[in-house]
């Protein structure tokens, strides 16, 4: 409503014969404060999603009184470091002390990237403020939450073998067999599937434990050369090699993720 203007007057008026006096009109100037509006907001979270991959994020509002007198923003906070954000438009959003303010346009097509290396949950809050542009006036709707659940995902570890591996019948052959995991945060075991292993055959790891009949070693079995006991006669007795028979993804060396210990999140 805009500003205003009340007349005012005074009647003086004769009970005998109703004659009657007035003054000159005198004014009163209503000024009006604008004030701001309540906005709406609306947020919705999805289920959990994997490690390293976008979540989206719904989030949507309106102004109660959209003259153009008011800007609709949103504020998300809660954000853990490293998180990333991107949206429909391509736009260079920017994570301050873990908080993002976004405009109607750059929350279309809002999604997050959680932390590297990090399944941790968190939980984002979201808010909408209207702002008069007279007097830089705000309302604040209620804050509402988006939980995002990030689903635990095996890293692929890196894998070095010797290519040949040679030596006398009836004797120890070296096998070198290394490899590491790529995330080495505690949460991942690291195992080797032997797969090839000619009948008769037998293997060992440095302390001498023999592995016959077995296709998976741990990385302490296979830390220095490995020794292969050849009991069968001719050359064919080579040539052993890492093979994806294990569990998880079928890549070779095998990284799987084991139950984390009860604690606060990482």
């Amino acid at each position: 409503m805009a500003n205003f203007t009340l007349t005012v007057t005074a009647t003086a008026t004769e009970a005998a014969n109703g004659d009657h006096a007035t003054t000159a009109p005198q004014s009163i100037f209503v000024t009006l404060n604008a004030a701001t509006d309540l906005p709406t907001l609306t947020v919705t979270g999805f289920g959990p999603g994997p490690r390293g991959h976008r979540h989206p994020l719904a989030i949507s509002g309106a102004l109660a009184r959209p003259d153009g007198t008011q800007t609709l923003s949103f504020t998300l906070t809660g954000i853990p470091g490293g998180a990333a954000f991107r949206n429909t438009a391509g736009d260079s959003l920017t994570v301050s002390n873990g908080q993002l303010v976004l405009t109607p346009a750059q929350v279309a097509g809002l999604q997050i990237t959680p932390p590297a290396q990090s399944d941790a949950a968190f939980t984002i809050t979201v808010t909408a403020t209207a702002t008069e542009a007279a007097n830089g006036d705000r309302a604040t709707a209620a804050p509402q939450t988006i939980a995002v659940t990030v689903r635990a995902v095996a890293d692929l570890p890196t894998l070095t073998v010797s290519g040949t591996a040679s030596g006398n019948q009836d004797t120890a052959i070296p096998l070198a067999i290394s490899g590491a995991l790529t995330d080495t945060d505690g949460s991942e075991d690291l195992s080797f599937t032997v797969a090839g292993i000619p009948s008769g055959a037998t293997l060992h790891n440095p302390a001498g434990n023999l592995l016959a009949g077995q296709q998976r070693a741990t990385r302490a079995d296979t830390s220095a050369a490995r020794r292969l006991a050849d009991h069968a006669a001719g050359p064919e007795r080579r040539g052993l090699h890492l093979d994806g028979h294990g569990r998880g993804d079928r890549r070779r060396p095998t990284a799987t993720r084991r139950p984390r210990d009860p604690g606060p999140s990482r």
